[in-house]
């Protein structure tokens, strides 16, 4: 927090097994008045010498949708000049994130609202803003007012599809990505829930 409110950037420091000196790495230049939980903020390798950074809607919906603000997207960010190209949108909370670079694939997860907790993949992030339908398209409902805010339908709304929802929502967080598991010539994705006490194999 500072004196413009609430923030989330990103510091850097050399490798010291001494002292860690931490310098200004990414900062946002978004802020909001009081603290909110639904931020993201999940960090990875990504290719060109840049990292991606997932940034929740920040309890903004219409945020996600606004090309002029990193809430709701998730970025990538040049390790060098620290700066940053949308590569999603329409995101509301996503704290899974992983780059597969043999597939130039970003996976992530995040959380719906009232249900519609997503597993989502986005193959074509190079050449367009990939949107995932937030706040118009959700399998969730509101905690609070009408059942049915939002489109059910991603696709038929020109946004993309999750890969996977779920109903009721588990609180998805992490996920790996295990190619050719165990030897059986076959991809898994697993993705960790901070509700149900377990690990979900899709």
């Amino acid at each position: 927090k500072d004196s413009n409110g609430f923030t989330v950037n990103i510091y850097k420091a050399a490798m010291n097994y001494d002292k860690l000196f931490f310098e200004l790495f990414f900062k946002s230049n978004t802020y909001w008045d009081a603290f909110s939980v639904r931020t993201g903020g999940r960090i990875q390798d990504y290719k060109d010498n840049s990292i991606i950074y997932s940034f929740g809607d920040v309890n903004n919906e219409n945020s996600a949708q606004d090309e002029k603000s990193i809430k709701g997207k998730i970025i990538s960010i040049n390790k060098n000049n620290s700066s940053f190209k949308i590569l999603s949108k329409g995101h509301r909370n996503q704290q899974g994130l992983i780059y597969d670079k043999d597939l130039n694939l970003i996976i992530n997860t995040e959380h719906g609202p009232k249900g519609g907790d997503e597993v989502n993949l986005n193959f074509n992030h190079e050449d367009e803003i990939g949107n995932f339908g937030w706040p118009v398209a959700s399998y969730g409902t509101k905690y609070v007012g009408k059942s049915n805010a939002y489109k059910k339908s991603h696709k038929d709304f020109g946004f993309i599809e999750p890969f996977k929802n779920y109903n009721p929502g588990l609180g998805i967080s992490e996920i790996i990505f295990e190619k050719n598991y165990k030897g059986t010539n076959k991809n898994y994705l697993f993705v960790s829930s901070l509700r149900a006490g377990s690990i979900y194999k899709l």
